[in-house]
């Protein structure tokens, strides 16, 4: 696309006015098919409802639109029953008409090469096509990074009825940064910087969070060799009972900060055997004094059961007979 083939012209206006000058210059110019270029979804939306308002058939599409919303309003605009067609540059990258004859800037954008790709919609397979941008105060600086990058300077023409302003030289750009506004003129490449210095500021967070643990680490270590000296302090030369209450006392000292017992020495084996074999002989000694009793109760009671049978009998033959 030849950019030779497109007509390039600025008109100066004052910012609360651009929407005036565009209103009259569509029904002024009668134009038809009017791709009008906005910087962000809210400003798309509002300026389609101020020129519906105007009585001019337009409709917005950006990014918040569903997909067959934006393919409804493109159709309708490539069919000519739209007169008006605001876009944002994201979502005006699938339009494609051969013959558009009018785009218009309403925003200038922040990056230069943003120009290009818009203008360049129009004055395809031949035919010439017209660009034109509406350049307020703080859009001054913009366009010149414009003609800088095209290497031509644009035509300004100031429409009669929209004279600018004694404001309008002393404006300053916007500020960059507002939510949904693109960024300022600058390398396609940025994003790789801007990862560069997001990874070293992690490192650094990194980097200060190891310093502090280490050094929490390093108090908690002093902390513990402190106590672990009074420990070993308060423990020297200290004895306690043993548990048993065989009147055998085990010393306990503390090395390290941790009381260890001395174990007792190991009884011979022949001891151990002879304990088992004196309580082996003291078990059945018990058992022995206990049967005792049971032995001589015996006999008593076998020999009353043998006196009582027989009377028994006696008394009961007697009756008997």
């Amino acid at each position: 696309m030849p950019i030779e083939l497109i007509g390039q012209v600025a008109h100066p206006v004052d910012k609360d006015r651009k929407r005036e000058l565009l209103s009259h210059l569509v029904k002024a110019g009668n134009w038809q098919q009017v791709l009008v270029f906005c910087r962000t979804k809210h400003g798309a939306n509002r300026l389609a409802e101020q020129l519906e308002n105007d009585g001019i058939e337009t409709a917005a599409i950006h990014g918040n639109k569903s997909q067959p919303q934006r393919m409804k309003a493109l159709q309708r605009f490539k069919d000519c029953e739209l007169q008006v067609l605001v876009a944002t540059d994201i979502a005006a990258r699938g339009i494609d008409i051969e013959s558009l004859p009018h785009v218009v800037n309403y925003d200038l954008p922040h990056v230069s090469e943003d120009y290009v790709h818009r203008i360049g919609r129009t004055g395809r397979a031949g035919e010439t096509g017209q660009a034109v941008s509406l350049v307020s105060g703080e859009d001054r600086s913009y366009l010149r990074d414009i003609e800088r990058l095209i290497g031509k300077q644009i035509e300004q023409q100031i429409i009669p009825g929209f004279e600018v302003g004694s404001g309008y030289h002393s404006a300053k750009p916007e500020p960059q940064g507002r939510r949904g506004q693109q960024r300022q003129s600058q390398p396609r490449n940025s994003g790789g910087q801007r990862n560069a210095q997001r990874n070293q500021g992690n490192s650094q967070r990194n980097q200060g969070n190891g310093q502090q643990r280490h050094s929490a680490s390093q108090g908690n270590g002093q902390r513990s060799q402190g106590n672990g000296q009074r420990h070993q302090g308060n423990g020297q030369g200290k004895s306690f009972p043993s548990p048993s209450g065989r009147g055998r006392e085990r010393s306990e000292r503390v090395r390290g900060g941790q009381p260890q017992r001395q174990s007792a020495p190991a009884l011979p084996q022949e001891k151990i055997q002879q304990s088992v074999r004196q309580e082996q002989l003291e078990y059945h000694r018990h058992q022995q004094q206990a049967e005792e009793p049971r032995r001589e109760a015996a006999p008593a009671n076998e020999r009353a059961k043998d006196k009582a049978v027989p009377a028994l009998f006696g008394v009961v033959g007697r009756k008997v007979a």
